[in-house]
């Protein structure tokens, strides 16, 4: 007979206690592995977040509201438009916790000789522990750590700007932070570059208008006095009627030249512009032989405003009827506005 034994329950249990020994060696914590995982994805979204907002700021000029109305869309959905990630997972970190978004808009910003409306936002994410550990660096109002930088109320000797520049992320908080400072200051030196092309490409038109004009009534001249009369050479812009000082009307050849009405009809169609008006401005710009988007102000979007015979005294008045004329006006808000 084989003589065959088998395992005693001790040698069992050993031998068991043996791998649960090796086992619990050889393999990391589960749990940890899933929260570095988890961690390592929140990092890339906030980054996806910190992209969004540039590119929603490029292409809109502003930020989203934080406060949208009831059946608008909110910060997450406008972003998600310009992201790989999904509006739920901008809205939640990937503990499953909202994120917390916050905006201030500066519309006092002063840059050279005028003012800029300068965004700022933070996304904030929780991290595992789920707990708001990150704060604004100076004292709040009540002495303690303020946690809302955009809320002034709560700050004792800082402004909003300020605020967001000392807000820290503390422990396991990760946060994306932008601000559009930079893209308004480049578009606004883009603003004072386009505005003076623009008016290049005027007085050029002008001056070879006149040229031609003054060979014109050079070569029909049959007298020793040819020259040619006080007119204006712009594209023609503003008002249609012109009146003198008694309200009559006063034809358009009597202040601006013919020569220039008929250019203006044979090139783009009509010998009157609308300042303001996008399709008319676009209209301009062909005639001067410029890009159509050059019609629009590169900070606002919106199209400038173009005036050919502006009143010395008031833009809000029709201009001059007789020589001397003044220059032309190109604005980026319309006269006699409450931004004006």
């Amino acid at each position: 007979m084989n003589n065959i034994r088998g395992f005693t329950l001790v040698e069992v249990i050993m031998t068991l206690g043996i791998l649960v020994a090796v086992l619990t060696m050889a393999i990391p914590d589960i749990s940890g592995l899933f929260t570095q995982q988890k961690e390592k994805i929140d990092e890339l979204n906030i980054a996806d977040i910190n992209r969004a907002l540039s590119a929603y700021a490029k292409d809109n000029k502003r930020l989203p509201d934080p406060d949208p109305a009831v059946d608008d869309p909110d910060w997450a959905d406008e972003l998600a438009k310009y992201s790989k990630l999904s509006a739920d997972e901008m809205r939640t970190d990937p503990f499953g916790t909202e994120r917390i978004y916050e905006m201030y808009e500066d519309t006092s910003q002063g840059y050279r000789q005028g003012d800029l409306n300068i965004f700022y936002a933070t996304v904030l994410s929780l991290g595992e522990n789920k707990e708001n550990e990150s704060y604004v660096e100076g004292e709040g109002l009540d002495g303690n750590p303020v946690q809302t930088w955009s809320d002034a109320t709560a700050l004792a000797n800082l402004d909003e700007k300020q605020a967001f520049q000392n807000y820290r992320p503390e422990g396991d908080d990760l946060v994306a932070r932008f601000s559009d400072f930079n893209l308004k200051t480049e578009l606004y030196e883009l603003r004072l570059e386009r505005m003076g092309q623009i008016v290049q490409a005027i007085e050029a038109y002008a001056a070879d208008l006149y040229n031609k004009a003054d060979q014109a009534a050079q070569a029909a001249c049959t007298t020793s006095d040819c020259g040619l009369p006080a007119r204006i050479y712009y594209p023609r812009s503003g008002d249609p009627v012109l009146q003198d000082e008694t309200n009559t009307d006063v034809p358009a050849n009597q202040v601006y030249s013919q020569y220039n009405l008929d250019e203006m009809t044979n090139i783009i169609g009509k010998a009157l512009l609308t300042p303001g008006d996008l399709n008319d401005m676009n209209l301009l710009m062909r005639l001067l032989n410029l890009p159509e988007y050059y019609a629009l102000d590169p900070v606002t979007d919106q199209p400038f405003y173009y005036y050919s015979n502006p009143n010395p005294g008031n833009l809000c008045d029709e201009g001059r009827i007789q020589a001397p004329f003044m220059p032309l006006v190109l604005s980026v808000v319309a006269p006699c506005t409450a931004n004006w």
